[in-house]
């Protein structure tokens, strides 16, 4: 038939659409005391795909206060390539604190991430010094220094506290501790929960 025949050979590659991937999805720090930090933890987010990705944009959301937050996706992911967050817990009340981070690229998707953990409140140390005479009650880890009256400290949980009665010697005599601590010598208190303790301070007698 007039005109032939024509042909033609075709090939080509097809691309994957950006993706992003994380490393883990869930990070649980555990129990930390209030006023510490954990370790930091790293999220890497990796794009899959054959293209670069869009700009990142991270939100995050829950107990912000909590976490110290260090966002190193702040650019376009290339093909193959990876960047990092970086999470660190900081607890500044007692309980469970959960946080959530959205990373959404366009294109990319999105990412869901997400952290817990628990603080553990301080416990309270209240020291009271009673008596006729005069002395002073300080302590180690420091703290209490305490020559009248009540004192107050708050130290983590995992803490032990000692207490050491310090008599005005020329007019006054060491009777000994009530509460927490008994007995005259070192006052050695775990905070793992709140303690009370009371020293005592005596007059001298003298003969004439």
């Amino acid at each position: 038939s007039p005109g032939g025949l024509a042909s033609a050979s075709l090939s080509g590659t097809g691309q994957r659409p950006a993706a992003l991937e994380a490393s883990a999805t869930t990070q649980p720090f555990g129990t930390i005391d209030v006023g510490s930090a954990s370790s930091p933890f790293t999220w890497t987010i990796s794009n899959t795909g054959d293209v670069a990705s869009g700009v990142p944009t991270l939100t995050p959301t829950g107990a912000t206060t909590q976490y110290t937050i260090t966002n190193n996706c702040t650019a376009a992911i290339g093909a193959g390539s990876s960047c990092t967050v970086v999470v660190t817990f900081r607890p500044t009340t007692g309980g469970t604190a959960n946080l959530s981070l959205s990373l959404t690229a366009s294109p990319g998707g999105t990412v869901a991430l997400s952290a817990t953990g628990t603080g553990r409140p301080l416990s309270l140390l209240t020291v009271t010094v009673n008596g006729n005479g005069a002395g002073t009650v300080t302590s180690s880890p420091v703290g209490i220094n305490c020559s009248s009256g009540t004192c107050t400290q708050s130290y983590v949980a995992t803490t032990t506290v000692t207490l050491s009665a310090n008599p005005n010697t020329t007019t006054s005599v060491f009777s000994g501790w009530m509460g927490d601590c008994t007995g005259t010598g070192s006052c050695m208190v775990s905070m793992a929960a709140a303690r009370n303790v009371t020293a005592t301070y005596t007059l001298r007698r003298y003969t004439l």
